[in-house]
């Protein structure tokens, strides 16, 4: 562990230097943990494959201000979801981690993910609306408080509240329909 430690850290020293050996090592390694997160902020595969990129550029670009603290990983996720909400604050007129696979160990609920497989899981979260279902990955899959998420959307808690108890019934729905449709 604390090898893998050390080699990250010569890459990010690397990559503070603009090392492009070191940033598509860095790239290689987290791409797919952090296509799991971008997808899960996404509409579409296509928009998550850009925000995906975009993110890495972002992280690049900033890479020095990783101070150490914490698992680049979790810095690298949070630069992710940040460059996501972006995208989606610049997409909307109104406002404004882990992959899906642990989506049943965030959610509580160990039986969802073995009965659901991930594309599944995918088009439950696609048929959020766009404000559920950035505010559900906030709270639930990536553990931000209700005040953090509202900040971040520049909205109060309650509203957040409400669109996280929404999503929640909506995905149940849609996941009991998935169920339905495969007994028939």
């Amino acid at each position: 562990m604390e090898e893998n430690k050390d080699k990250i850290d010569e890459l990010i020293r690397l990559c503070c230097q603009n090392d492009k050996q070191a940033q598509h090592k860095i790239f290689e390694q987290f791409k797919n943990s952090m296509a799991a997160v971008c997808r899960r902020y996404s509409s579409s595969r296509a928009e998550a494959e850009d925000n995906l990129i975009d993110g890495f550029i972002r992280a690049f670009a900033k890479i020095s201000s990783y101070d150490g603290r914490g698992s680049f990983e979790g810095w690298l996720r949070k630069v992710m979801i940040n460059n996501c909400l972006s995208v989606y604050q610049r997409n909307t007129i109104t406002i404004s981690h882990e992959p899906i696979e642990n989506f049943a160990d965030e959610t509580g609920n160990e039986e969802v993910s073995a009965r659901f497989s991930k594309e599944e899981l995918y088009e439950a979260l696609d048929s959020l609306g766009e404000r559920q279902k950035t505010v559900f990955n906030m709270i639930v899959i990536d553990g931000y408080s209700y005040a953090e998420a509202a900040k971040e959307l520049k909205t109060n808690a309650n509203v957040v509240k409400t669109l996280v108890y929404r999503a929640k019934q909506k995905l149940k729905l849609y996941l009991t329909d998935i169920e339905n449709r495969r007994k028939h």
